[in-house]
């Protein structure tokens, strides 16, 4: 078999395509990816001369990918929204969609994923946000305040942690 090299493979910079049945994930080692498919964003080689294909997933594969996984890439760091597989691990295909609905899949992704770097305690803020616009900060603050003033009750006790420089509390 001869050597993939950057000058002789066939992916190019937007092209469709699919994983190849049976491609096990290069991040989670029990998650096969056959049958996913996104864009070709970029064509690069790995350290061992490799040529890896960056893919970004189309809405389909973003909306049937396993919420473990979204949750998991979260907790550690990675992007799942792009992956990079060697090029043999692929093929060309027709697109199933258009980069606005993957946009717009993303967007609802982020959504229920957003606070996932927060284990447990991000189902709470989770429900405090809810159907508040990400992009007006005026409206986190709000939905704050509503919350807060919804479960506290004041006066309460609280018990400084740190130190303080300014202010009434010592």
């Amino acid at each position: 078999m001869s050597k993939i090299t950057k000058n002789n493979i066939s992916f190019k910079i937007g092209n469709s395509v699919r994983v190849n049945n049976g491609t096990l994930c290069p991040d989670v080692e029990d998650l096969n990816i056959g049958g996913w498919q996104g864009r070709v964003s970029e064509v690069t080689e790995n350290e061992d001369s490799n040529i890896l294909i960056c893919i970004e997933w189309d809405s389909i594969t973003l909306k049937n990918m396993p919420g473990y996984f979204i949750e998991q890439c979260g907790r550690e760091g990675f992007d799942h929204l792009t992956m990079y597989l060697e090029a043999k691990d692929i093929e060309l295909t027709k697109s199933r969609d258009t980069e606005e609905e993957v946009a717009k899949t993303v967007e609802i992704i982020h959504k229920i994923f957003s606070w996932i770097w927060l284990g447990e305690e991000r189902l709470k803020i989770q429900k405090v946000l809810a159907g508040v616009d990400e992009e007006g900060e005026m409206e986190f603050f709000r939905a704050w305040k509503n919350y807060l003033e919804k479960n506290l009750t004041f006066p309460f006790d609280a018990k400084v942690s740190g130190y303080q420089d300014k202010g009434s509390l010592q």
